[in-house]
């Protein structure tokens, strides 16, 4: 799958509403998470990173949110089309 101009930002957006929709977040939250995702995928794509390989990068950056906070969520299994397949929830 080639890396597109936003995508970061795209994808970033993805993970956010799939996580919001099973934490507790406001807008700021939401925000703020969805700019460390897509820094951390902006940094992937400019490594060269293939979008198939950024569910680790997106789980990673979900770890170091809930470091912070006191929400759990789910995590990213893979992006298929233009959608985000979770993994189950760990509990």
């Amino acid at each position: 799958m080639a890396i597109e101009q936003g995508a970061a930002r795209k994808w970033a957006e993805r993970v956010v509403e799939l996580y919001a929709a099973r934490v507790k977040m406001n807008l700021l939250q939401q925000g703020e998470l969805e700019r460390a995702i897509a820094a951390r995928f902006r940094a992937a794509a400019e490594a060269g990173t293939e979008i198939e390989d950024w569910p680790p990068i997106a789980n990673d950056a979900l770890d170091a949110w809930e470091s912070q906070s006191a929400g759990r969520g789910p995590r990213v299994r893979s992006f298929s089309g233009q959608s985000v397949v979770p993994k189950p929830l760990r509990v």
